[in-house]
C-alpha cells in the first residue's frame, strides 16, 4: 500500500507493536499520585513511580530534549531548495516544551510541542487500536528495540498535485519497563507539504512547500530533589536517539536519524558528571522532488563525549557540554571529527573537512526513579563553517548499573 492512500483518510489513526498497554510516561501530574503501603485484599497500591511502566489511571509527562524545523520549497525547474528557514532549540529543565500525556482509559496519548525557539508548534492526538504504519525513509525502523509507533494524518487533495495539502505527524517511544523502569525516550516527526502552481516568466511549474518538525526527548518520573544521592558515584547505561540535519554547500539539506547508546558516569561527591554516545546513522530522508546523496551516508558511526556538573539547586539535575563528536565509515574512516575551537581567535574558516569547529553544545537532563537509580536528558551538537551545517538535537536515558 502506497503512504498517501493512507493519509487520504481525514483522521487515520494508526500504530505499531505488541499487545499490552501503551503507555507514556517529566514529572506526573493529574491523578495517581505517590501513594504506597498495601490495600484491602493484599493488593499494593499504585506510586508514581509504578504508574510510569503500568498506567491505570491519566498521566501527563514533561520532556526534556530538543525540537528542530526547516521549511522550504521545491519545484520540478531545478534541484535546488529555496525559500529555506531552519530552526533549533535544546530546551532547558525549565523550559517544559514538549508534554506527552496518556489516557488509561481511553488509549489515548496527546504529544504537546510548544518550543517557539524552534517554531515546532502542534498537539496530536494518538489512538492505539494496535494497527500497523509502513516505516518509509522519515521514520527510524528501531521495532526490535522495544520501541512502537503511533501515526496520525489528514489531508485534501490528491498527493503532490496542485491543491492538495497534507499533514503526517508520527510519535515512537521506547517501551516504559523494557529496558528502563522510570525514564524513557521518544522522537516525533512531523511532515506538512501543500502542492500549488507558480509562473516564472512564461513557464508554469509544479511547486511543493514543505515544513519538517523533528524532536527527540526523555521523560519519566523525576526523584525528588532530597532522594537524590549526595555521596558515591555511579555508572548509568541506556538508549540515545538524534534527529541531525548536515548538509554542505553543494549538497541539499537532509534529515537523518541516529540511533544507539549512552554511557554515563556521575561522582555525586564532587558533582561531576560525564556522558558518552555511540550510535549509527540511519537512512536519509528525502522528498519526491530532491536528488542527490548525503554528506554523512546511512550506516555511519557517531560517537560524542561530553562533561558537565550537577546543579545543586532547584531540580538537582546536570548540564554541560560536548569535548568532540566524530563520524566514522563502516571501515573505520574518519568522514568529520567535531572539535571546539582551540583558542578564541582561531577562525572557523581556517578549518577544513573532515575536522570542523563545535560552535556550540549542551546537554541537560534528570535523575529518575525513588532513589535516581535512572537519569535522562536531551543533548544538542551544533557545528560547521561557511560551507557546512549540522545540528544535532537528541535525547539519552540510563539504568544505573
Amino acid at each position: 500500500m502506497r503512504r498517501y492512500l493512507v493519509l487520504m483518510t481525514a483522521t487515520a489513526l494508526t500504530a505499531c507493536g505488541a499487545g499490552g498497554a501503551l503507555t507514556a510516561g517529566g514529572t506526573a501530574v493529574g491523578t495517581g499520585g505517590a501513594g504506597t503501603g498495601t490495600g484491602a485484599g493484599g493488593t499494593t497500591t499504585p506510586t508514581k513511580y509504578t504508574e510510569f511502566a503500568s498506567p491505570t489511571t491519566d498521566h501527563s509527562y514533561t520532556g526534556v530534549g530538543g525540537t528542530h524545523t526547516y521549511s522550504y520549497q521545491k519545484d520540478q525547474a531545478g534541484v535546488s531548495q529555496y525559500s529555506q528557514l531552519y530552526q533549533g532549540n535544546a530546551e532547558k529543565l525549565t523550559d517544559n516544551a514538549v508534554t506527552i500525556s496518556y489516557s488509561a482509559r481511553d488509549g489515548i496519548f496527546t504529544l504537546a510541542v510548544a518550543d517557539t525557539k524552534s517554531g515546532a508548534t502542534s498537539t496530536t492526538r494518538f489512538q492505539d487500536p494496535a494497527h500497523r504504519i509502513d516505516l518509509d525513509n522519515r521514520i527510524p525502523d528501531l521495532s526490535a528495540s522495544n520501541v512502537r509507533y503511533l501515526e496520525v494524518g489528514s489531508g485534501t487533495g490528491v498527493p503532490y498535485e496542485p491543491g492538495s495539502n497534507f499533514t503526517t505527524t508520527t510519535l515512537f517511544y521506547e517501551v516504559p519497563g523494557t529496558t528502563t523502569k522510570y525514564v524513557s525516550f521518544a522522537g516525533y516527526l512531523r511532515n506538512v507539504v501543500s502542492t500549488a502552481t507558480t509562473t516564472v516568466g512564461t513557464n508554469t511549474f509544479v511547486q511543493d512547500t514543505n515544513l519538517i518538525d523533528r524532536g527527540a526527548f526523555a521523560y519519566g518520573v523525576l526523584t525528588d530533589a532530597a532522594n537524590i544521592p549526595t555521596s558515591g558515584s555511579g555508572t548509568y547505561s541506556g538508549s540515545m536517539l538524534a534527529s541531525m540535519v548536515n548538509s554542505p554547500a553543494t549538497n541539499p539539506s537532509y534529515f537523518q536519524w541516529i540511533y544507539g547508546t549512552s554511557s554515563t558516569t556521575v561522582d555525586f561527591g564532587t558533582n561531576k558528571i560525564n556522558v558518552a554516545l555511540a550510535g549509527t546513522v540511519m537512512t536519509t530522508e528525502t522528498d519526491h522532488m530532491t536528488s542527490g546523496s548525503a554528506f554523512i551516508p546511512d550506516g555511519s558511526k557517531f560517537a560524542a563525549n561530553a562533561s558537565g556538573a550537577l546543579s545543586t539547586i532547584g531540580l538537582k539535575g546536570f548540564s554541560g557540554t560536548f569535548s568532540d563528536a566524530t563520524f566514522t565509515s563502516a571501515s573505520g574512516t574518519v568522514l568529520e571529527h567535531l572539535t571546539p575551537p582551540t583558542s578564541t581567535s582561531e577562525i572557523v574558516a581556517s578549518r577544513v573537512l573532515p575536522e570542523i569547529v563545535i560552535a556550540a553544545s549542551s546537554f541537560d537532563g534528570n535523575f529518575y526513579g525513588p532513589k535516581g537509580e535512572e537519569l535522562g536528558g536531551g543533548f544538542r551538537i551544533i557545528g560547521g563553517g561557511p560551507t557546512q551545517r549540522i545540528d544535532i538535537l537528541g535525547a539519552f536515558t540510563g539504568k544505573g548499573n
